[in-house]
């Protein structure tokens, strides 16, 4: 069967009787994903449109190359740091000018957080060979596709301010609001490193499986 017929629960584990979704609830809430996604991407491509192409055009590509001919979701989290890698690299290239220390460090940024993130969400997901929490996703094609349309929003909306600054002569010097800024980010990245660290410790133990972390930073 073609994988845009598919909208049907086909899950290992089937729902409690009486709660498995008809057809007709899945395609509504696909369409109802999808349809607030695209519309959020528009309102962004108003400001900023080759970067929400790019990234709309990378997240459909992998979702139809691998994806939904496999309804795997391997390649997802991986996808989500490339995708982030281009707009930012696209913005830098797509205006010839020259780039103050602020872009710059704006963009290795983006770059460095992208990289650790998505290094981790990838050996993480080799290690458990799926995300449970796309298993009600994808059924149907059209919540399935809803996941990757949201992180093309995702995407557009973190590098909004890299894309924008990268756009215009940026003309204003370093200021202490930049140090201040800087600051926040090394603070924020080295939080986010060691709650995925303790939260990737928890679900290595076997006896924590199905349960949420509720120690340490999480």
């Amino acid at each position: 069967a073609s994988p845009f017929t598919m909208c049907k629960n086909t899950a290992a584990a089937p729902p409690a009787a009486g709660r498995e979704p008809t057809m007709a609830a899945m395609y509504a809430k696909g369409a109802l994903v999808n349809g607030i996604g695209a519309s959020l991407l528009y309102a962004l491509s108003l400001a900023i449109p080759e970067a929400v192409v790019l990234a709309v055009t990378l997240q459909l590509a992998v979702f139809l190359a691998h994806g939904l001919p496999n309804r795997s979701e391997e390649f997802y989290d991986i996808s989500g740091s490339v995708t982030h890698f281009v707009v930012v690299a696209g913005s830098l290239g797509a205006h010839q000018r020259i780039r103050t220390p602020r872009q710059l460090l704006m963009a290795l940024a983006s770059t460095v957080w992208m990289t650790r993130l998505g290094t981790f969400l990838y050996l993480r997901i080799s290690k458990d060979k799926k995300d449970e929490r796309f298993d009600a996703l994808k059924p149907c094609w059209l919540t399935f596709m809803g996941a990757w349309t949201l992180q093309a929003l995702w995407v557009s909306l973190v590098q909004l301010p890299t894309v924008l600054i990268n756009t215009i002569d940026d003309t204003a010097p370093l200021s202490w609001i930049d140090y201040v800024c800087g600051a926040a980010w090394v603070t924020a990245f080295i939080i986010e490193f060691r709650a995925d660290v303790e939260k990737f410790s928890f679900r290595s133990d076997p006896a924590n499986r199905h349960k949420f972390i509720s120690t340490g930073l999480w």
